[in-house]
C-alpha cells in the first residue's frame, strides 16, 4: 500500500505543479504552522525568446509535520523578442495554488498550478481579464532554506514551468523571506 500511495505522490509531483514566477514554497519553521513570504524571481523560457522577472505574496500552512499547502498572488512581468519587431511586454497578475513536502528542515519540494487572471500588454494601457481558457501552467520546485532565526527565514528556489496554453518550459530562481507564525 505504501508503495502504491508514493508511487501516485511522485506522479503528481511530476505532472501537476505550478507556475514559479516570483513563487517561494515557503518552508514553516519548526514551532510554527503558518507562514506568510514575500518572493523576487528571474528566469527564461528554453528556448531563449522570452525572460521574465517576478515578485509575490504567499501564504502556507502546515497540514502536518512534513506536508504543507501554498497560495499565492503573484505579478510578473515578461519580455519576449519578436521577430524584426519591437520586443513585447506581458505583465500578469496570478493567482497559484501548491502543495509540498519538507523532506527536512531546509529543504522542500513541490508540485502545484497557476492561472493568470489580469494582464496589461505595456502600451495599450489597460488591464484585462484573462479568459478562463488561456495562461494555465504547471511546474515543479524544490526550496533550499539556507537561513532562518526563530520565525524568519531565507529560502532559495529554483522552478520548472510548463505553460499549457504555449506548450512551452521555462525555468527561474526566485529568492524569499518567510515570516512564521
Amino acid at each position: 500500500m505504501t508503495r502504491i500511495t508514493f508511487k501516485w505522490i511522485l506522479l503528481l509531483l511530476v505532472c501537476v505543479s505550478f507556475k514559479l514566477k516570483a513563487q517561494s514554497l515557503g518552508n514553516v519553521m519548526q514551532g510554527y504552522r503558518n507562514t506568510w513570504a514575500v518572493a523576487g524571481s528571474y528566469g527564461s523560457t528554453f528556448d531563449g525568446q522570452s525572460w521574465f522577472w517576478g515578485v509575490s505574496s504567499d501564504y502556507t500552512r502546515l497540514i502536518n509535520k512534513r506536508w504543507i499547502i501554498n497560495g499565492s498572488l503573484v505579478f510578473d512581468q515578461e519580455t519576449t523578442r519578436v521577430f524584426n519587431e519591437p520586443s513585447r511586454i506581458d505583465n500578469t497578475f496570478s493567482l497559484q495554488l501548491a502543495s509540498g513536502y519538507l523532506v527536512n528542515r531546509r529543504l522542500g519540494i513541490g508540485a502545484g498550478f497557476a492561472k493568470g487572471v489580469l494582464s496589461n500588454q505595456k502600451g495599450n494601457g489597460s488591464w484585462n481579464w484573462e479568459n478562463l481558457d488561456k495562461d494555465w501552467a504547471t511546474g515543479l520546485l524544490a526550496m533550499y532554506t539556507f537561513w532562518f532565526q526563530g520565525p524568519h527565514s531565507l529560502d532559495l528556489t529554483g522552478a520548472l514551468e510548463y505553460r499549457i496554453n504555449e506548450q512551452r518550459w521555462s525555468y527561474s530562481l526566485d529568492i524569499g523571506y518567510g515570516y512564521s507564525f
